[in-house]
């Protein structure tokens, strides 16, 4: 298979499960005041911060490997 055939492949994958996914009540970010916005805030900058890190070096590690 080609290069560019899989690299289609695995973005047609991430989106279906991306949008099949959903985002249903996440009762978790749902503060009910001062702290517990702050606790969520920090939960999501956690979160982002983490993808970020995790996609660079699957991206390093698919583009040394090759």
């Amino acid at each position: 298979m080609s290069k560019l055939l899989k690299s289609f492949l695995l973005t047609i994958i991430v989106a279906t499960v991306g949008v099949l996914g959903g985002c249903g009540d996440l009762t978790v970010l749902d503060p009910k005041g001062p702290v517990a916005k702050g606790q969520s805030d920090l939960i999501l900058y956690s979160i982002i911060f983490m993808l970020i890190i995790v996609l660079t070096i699957f991206c390093l590690v698919h583009h040394y490997s090759i």
